[in-house]
């Protein structure tokens, strides 16, 4: 169990999708349940999944098209589809558009919640082996800007209060209070904790650009967000 894997679970069965949500936040996961594949692009909080357990026969859009698509967004997506659909075929198309791992219903959930594990274990394993690959990290103040030997990102003013003070706190770790206040400007009410979500996600997309995973910056559940690799503040 990884508490840093954030679990999307999309089915339109209500019963069952909150049946499926609660079995993995008691696991430890950090999950949402939607009920139809066009909420993953309305709402930006869901736009960071680490695994997409979907349904098939959705409203809308199905869930062989959604995790086509988002298999184009996330290569390194997990995804376990559970479907009704249980012949041979089925599971070909469904590996063929992208399953990790396909169910078919009625499924026992302690086996959906084994595969979440075996799929997680997978997923962290390879964000620790691409965060290894990067050796060196330099954060220019002045210029604004992270460099790796992979490439050059610049950042914006928020970005660049975030990387200072991760990088100098304790463990690397900042409470949401913490980095909501860093962006207050002094005011007395502090912005709205999904905005902070919005601008951690935009600022893991630049960290990627130079070989840094989404987990190089990983949310702490009930915390805040920990900076996972080292970065020399120049």
């Amino acid at each position: 169990m990884d508490s840093s894997l954030h679990i999307v679970v999309v089915e339109d069965h209500d019963g069952l999708r909150e049946i499926v949500v609660h079995a993995l936040e008691q696991d430890g996961y950090q999950v949402v349940g939607v009920d139809c594949a066009e909420a993953l692009v309305e709402e930006p909080s869901l736009h960071k999944i680490d695994i997409l357990i979907t349904d098939l026969n959705l409203p809308g859009e199905d869930g062989l098209e959604l995790v086509q698509r988002m298999r184009r967004l996330q290569p390194s997506l997990g995804v376990i589809m559970m479907t009704v659909r249980n012949q041979t075929q089925h599971r070909v198309l469904g590996y063929e558009r992208g399953a990790d791992v396909y169910l078919s219903k009625p499924f026992d959930l302690v086996e959906l919640q084994a595969a979440v594990k075996s799929l997680g274990r997978r997923i962290v394993a390879d964000r620790q082996s691409a965060l290894e690959q990067v050796t060196s990290v330099k954060l220019y103040v002045e210029r604004m800007q992270l460099e790796s030997e992979l490439g050059i990102v610049k950042l914006n003013h928020d970005e660049l209060i975030y990387m200072v003070a991760l990088a100098r706190a304790n463990d690397h770790r900042l409470e949401y209070w913490q980095m909501l206040e860093l962006i207050s400007a002094g005011g007395d009410d502090l912005p709205d904790r999904s905005l902070l979500g919005v601008k951690i996600l935009r600022l893991r997309h630049k960290l990627d650009q130079i070989g840094l995973t989404m987990g190089a910056i990983q949310c702490v559940r009930n915390y805040g967000y920990q900076l996972c690799v080292p970065i020399k503040i120049c």
